[in-house]
């Protein structure tokens, strides 16, 4: 490639005139040549916070690393939102920067999750519809459920998981269960950060009731305030106190009904510690080994005796590294920059900004009664 000369179109567009080895001017503008810049428009937290802020915080990082995230969202030209965080500042972002593409990143369904959630996925469908160019979901299951809930399958529809930061969640240190000695009681791990029910509960007062506690201990940690009489329960740890945990532990407990993709589960499994899952949901994505797998408390203890006997063995599981994730963040959103140009990008008009507006609060105030 020759000299690059930099100018500007009729439309105040930059762009830059190429001149090869031939003499030959070709013109590109500066989209073709730059990154995509992507913004995040979730505030992450540091501490315990649940898995879909361990994601976006880690996935902010590696798209920083290479060179495609940007703090400054009036900067981006990618904003990336997450299911029902922030859809009003949402909302006046897609107002004011109407040029912009829009990607609504999904979980849920909230139904059969939370009390009202029917209510809480009809608002997230109404701003989905009016502000995303794109949406992502976290797997085939989320993609079903809220395809079956109203969303219209469109041409930019992706299913991308999760994935975890293996600075933390490795094998590192890992508990050695080969020269562990027999007459020691066998540990058990449970993790949460939501005390939702379907998180697991039913599993563990199952367990509290009938599991042999003279061979095994089962721990939990997270907010559950359940007062188990054999079981021991902790308040949240962060990931590193967590990673810790799992690592020295023999078995790790998932029994949770209702994921959209779970970032406890794949963290779990980046340990190399056994991971016995219930069978549901998104679940079955990852874990593909029918040893972990119960479908009902009843299968659970003995999956439990069985395992315990193959500590050590090579199970099944589909995951992906972080850096293969945030590749497909950057291919997705590149596939919609590239296929919408500014009269396809979808616009918000003031009434339609309005209407949003108080189907917001409105909503708000039916799940706060």
């Amino acid at each position: 490639m020759g000299q690059i000369y930099q100018a500007l179109n009729l439309t105040g567009e930059k762009y830059y005139i190429i001149y090869n080895i031939a003499t030959v001017p070709v013109s590109i503008t500066m989209t073709q040549i730059e990154k995509n810049k992507i913004h995040i428009n979730f505030a992450t937290k540091n501490t315990p916070w649940g898995g879909g802020n361990s994601f976006l915080r880690n996935l902010k990082r590696e798209l920083s690393k290479k060179g495609y995230y940007i703090n400054d969202k009036t900067q981006a030209n990618v904003i990336i939102y997450n299911a029902h965080h922030h859809l009003l500042e949402t909302l006046k972002l897609k107002r004011k920067f109407p040029d912009k593409i829009f990607i609504h990143r999904l979980g849920g369904p909230m139904k059969g999750l939370r009390k009202k959630g029917r209510i809480l996925d009809f608002l997230i469908q109404q701003f989905n519809q009016k502000i995303s160019d794109g949406v992502i979901f976290q797997s085939r299951w989320s993609m079903k459920e809220n395809v079956s809930i109203g969303y219209s399958k469109g041409k930019f529809f992706k299913v991308i998981p999760n994935a975890v930061d293996v600075n933390i969640f490795n094998k590192k240190n890992r508990k050695n269960r080969k020269n562990q000695k027999k007459k020691k009681k066998i540990k058990i791990v449970f993790a949460s950060w939501s005390n939702n029910p379907t998180k697991g509960l039913s599993a563990l007062k199952y367990l509290d009731a009938n599991l042999d506690f003279g061979k095994y201990n089962l721990d939990v940690y997270g907010n559950f305030n359940i007062n188990f009489k054999n079981i021991s329960s902790y308040g949240p740890k962060n990931p590193n106190e967590l990673s810790n945990i799992i690592k020295k532990s023999d078995i790790f407990l998932f029994a949770s009904k209702r994921e959209a993709y779970s970032n406890m589960l794949i963290e779990a499994i980046a340990t190399g510690v056994p991971v016995i899952t219930l069978k549901s949901s998104s679940n079955i994505e990852i874990v593909k080994d029918n040893r972990l797998l119960f479908s009902s408390n009843s299968q659970l203890i003995k999956k439990i005796n069985n395992i315990s006997k193959n500590l050590n063995g090579k199970f099944k599981y589909k995951v992906f590294s972080l850096k293969e994730i945030a590749e497909m963040y950057v291919q997705f959103s590149k596939n919609v920059v590239d296929s919408l140009n500014k009269n396809k990008i979808k616009k918000i008009n003031f009434i339609d900004f309005c209407k949003l507006f108080i189907i917001y609060y409105l909503v708000k105030i039916i799940l706060f009664l």
